[in-house]
């Protein structure tokens, strides 16, 4: 029997869930009779009831079925009539849909999967909620388990994206195209039966269409791409592009505007994604702002093709007043492209430059795009000099996620730094953050030879928020952001304290991050511990109490703002307060968590201290030595070692509420009534300066 059928599409769409169909492909050369063969697709709600529904008629080779939840609504929605239609298909994004042969869901032999049998989609890989699913061309064979890395599933869907009965197609951008809107379904622009926008199955041909060449404002995908001679493609910067196959630009152009084109502008990026290959040239645009003398107007860079020449590019600063600038770890200087000592005539792979510009100007990377790894390994620690600062680039024509799990990092820290024009410093960039498109960013190496690291094409994402100025910012749980602007500039700094289980007080490879100073009028944050200086600074629990010093020097003489993100990531009840030492001020930041105060470039550094009193973190503690707290019913116990020990007991919900309180003088076994609803609290002890938490359950 002929069983190479798989589920190609699942659908729910986001305007008419009335419209939704799952669709069946055959990837056999012959074709079945499902009135001889016996073939069910069956749905599984939730991960519980199951719903059978049996095939009907017949599918011919290198054919697709459709089974839709309505007819009637089927044939309004996309003007056909679906193979089959059945109230059973009516899968909410949450439900799996399995192929069997022989017999349902009960009876017959599992082929194909979507989902996984017995549990619910809400929250999985597979959920489609509001949108659909599509198989990648490449698949070749079913498969009986669920793997995400064969489907393509978009945030969201309307009937207009969807695809039904055009699995596998190829279509062109037609060369009388009404509009430029590749996201716009219509058989006046695309190709095939019914105009479909193309997706993650489609291969597409782009054809001369001037003037109404095809434009990219949204999400897009394709399996793979090719433009002709005389073809234009733009992705503009609200726009992004998936090629899951190759990429084929013509070497040769037939018209001057023929090419494709990522997009920049003062807002960010245009974005590509090519899992294949790349093949002929493209053209990455970057966005630059002028530099106007006051610290701004510095830009760093990573070339998205491969090794660029730099001589009569868009990048070469000979004779003009516009810069380009390599950075020596090992002699702690900046290398002018205009001096002798510029490493190479190309902008390398992987390998990260500053520019500046004295007009707003846009510059275009041309040449094949990278679309693979780019490794590096035995860079320099030189200890007097750039102790271990290396400027990278990130190679691909898309954003990135650094340290995500698919870097392999040796002896590299686990934080990286790329560049705030606005601010005049380095932003921080822990695990799984955002590598803006073309943009540069500083690693450090712990060991001066011995490292090594892999910039993945495994790790390219398109992402909005990571244009080129600095990329996004994660906020973390128990972690305290410090800000600090002026009123004089733009500038400002920021400085990161966060307190986790697996931390040590000492500098942490692979969560703590050195400062590096910004602009000499930008102010500058930062914290001290062990005599080293931090810009994230990861500490373990405080029980008791820590003071941490916090290092502050003025850019300019102005009024200063200290703001505290952050403090609702902390127990509710620990106290952080800044100490500033220079005017004797003890400010709480839970109850001021912005502070402003003078100063100056001659003031000394040293000015102030955070403290930080009692558990910052809501989780399961350890008991101390000296007492144990436990409940029963709506009782509470608390077995001190020691006797005549007096007690502060106070109990929180976990909105951070008091409860209860009281005072009392161990006994060996002491013990309370509280009378609250039933659920889980949070119960502080304290004994002088000792303080230990614990959580219980009352009923």
């Amino acid at each position: 029997a002929n069983t190479d059928l798989i589920i190609s599409e699942v659908t729910d769409p986001k305007d008419t869930y009335q419209a939704k169909f799952v669709e069946i492909y055959n990837l056999s050369a012959s074709s079945i009779d499902f009135s001889t063969e016996v073939w069910y697709i069956s749905r599984q709600a939730n991960g519980g009831t199951w719903a059978d529904v049996q095939l009907t008629s017949s599918i011919v080779a290198g054919g697709k079925y459709v089974v839709a939840y309505s007819q009637s609504s089927f044939n309004t929605a996309y003007n056909f009539d679906p193979n089959l239609a059945h109230g059973d298909i009516s899968g909410n994004g949450d439900d799996g849909y399995f192929l069997y042969y022989g017999g349902d869901h009960s009876t017959g032999t599992l082929i194909d999967s979507y989902g996984v049998i017995d549990e619910d989609g809400t929250g999985k890989t597979w959920e489609y909620t509001d949108t659909k699913a599509v198989r990648f061309r490449s698949v070749s064979s079913p498969n009986t388990t669920w793997t995400a890395s064969e489907w393509d599933i978009p945030s969201s869907a309307n009937v207009a994206d969807m695809t039904p009965s055009e699995y596998r197609e190829d279509v062109s951008w037609q060369a009388a195209a009404v509009g430029t809107d590749w996201n716009t379904k219509s058989t006046d622009n695309w190709g095939g039966t019914y105009g479909y926008i193309p997706d993650a199955s489609f291969n597409v041909t782009i054809v001369s269409a001037s003037p109404n060449d095809p434009m990219i404002g949204a999400v897009s995908v394709c399996n793979n791409l090719t433009l002709n001679s005389d073809a234009a493609l733009s992705v503009g910067v609200a726009g992004d592009l998936t090629v899951y196959g190759d990429l084929s630009i013509a070497a040769t152009k037939d018209r001057a505007a023929a090419s494709l084109v990522i997009d920049s502008d003062a807002t960010g990026n245009g974005s590509l994604i090519v899992k294949g290959s790349a093949s002929g040239s493209a053209v990455v645009q970057r966005y630059f702002e002028a530099y106007t003398g006051a610290g701004d107007g510095w830009h760093y860079i990573g070339s998205p093709v491969n090794d660029m020449a730099i001589a009569s590019s868009d990048f070469d600063p000979t004779g003009t007043q516009n810069d380009l600038y390599a950075w020596d770890e090992d002699d702690y200087l900046w290398r002018n492209y205009k001096g002798s000592y510029f490493p190479g005539t190309t902008l390398a792979n992987g390998t990260g430059y500053m520019v500046a510009y004295q007009s707003n100007v846009t510059n275009s990377f041309v040449g094949s795009l990278n679309t693979t790894d780019v490794t590096f390994s035995n860079l320099s620690r030189t200890p007097t000099k750039g102790d271990g600062w290396h400027l990278l680039g990130n190679p691909f024509a898309s954003a990135i996620y650094w340290n995500d799990g698919n870097w392999a990092l040796t002896n590299v820290a686990g934080n990286a730094k790329v560049y705030d024009e606005s601010a005049g410093n380095y932003v921080d960039k822990p695990a799984n953050d955002i590598i803006p498109s073309t943009n540069g960013f500083f690693i450090q190496v712990s060991v001066d030879g011995s490292n090594s690291l892999t910039i993945p094409a495994a790790s390219r994402v398109h992402d909005a928020s990571g244009n080129y100025k600095q990329g996004r910012t994660n906020n973390m749980d128990e972690t305290l952001k410090l800000i600090v602007n002026n009123d004089a500039n733009g500038f400002s700094d920021r400085t990161i304290i966060g307190f986790r289980d697996d931390a040590q007080t000492a500098f942490d490879w692979d969560f703590d991050s050195h400062k590096m100073f910004g602009q000499v009028t930008a102010p500058q944050l930062w914290t001290l511990t062990e005599g080293e200086e931090f810009s994230t600074n990861n500490l373990p629990h405080v029980y008791e109490s820590l003071a941490l010093p916090m290092n502050f020097k003025a850019g300019v003489n102005s009024t200063y703002h200290i703001i505290a993100e952050g403090i609702e990531s902390f127990y509710l009840n620990s106290e952080i307060y800044l100490e500033d030492l220079q005017t004797g001020s003890m400010i709480d930041l839970r109850e001021q968590p912005m502070y402003t105060f003078e100063g100056k470039p001659s003031d000394n550094n040293d000015r102030f201290v955070l403290h930080f009193f009692g558990v910052t973190i809501v989780s399961d503690i350890s008991l101390s030595e000296n007492a144990e707290v436990y409940a029963y019913a709506n009782r509470v116990f608390v077995r001190a070692r020691e006797q005549n020990i007096n007690y502060k007991i106070e109990v929180f919900d976990l909105l951070g509420r008091k409860v209860f309180a009281d005072e009392f003088n161990s006994n060996g076994l002491n013990s309370f009534t509280v009378n609250v609803q039933q659920g889980v609290y949070l119960v502080r002890l304290q004994t002088g300066n000792s303080v230990v938490v614990n959580k219980i359950s009352l009923n």
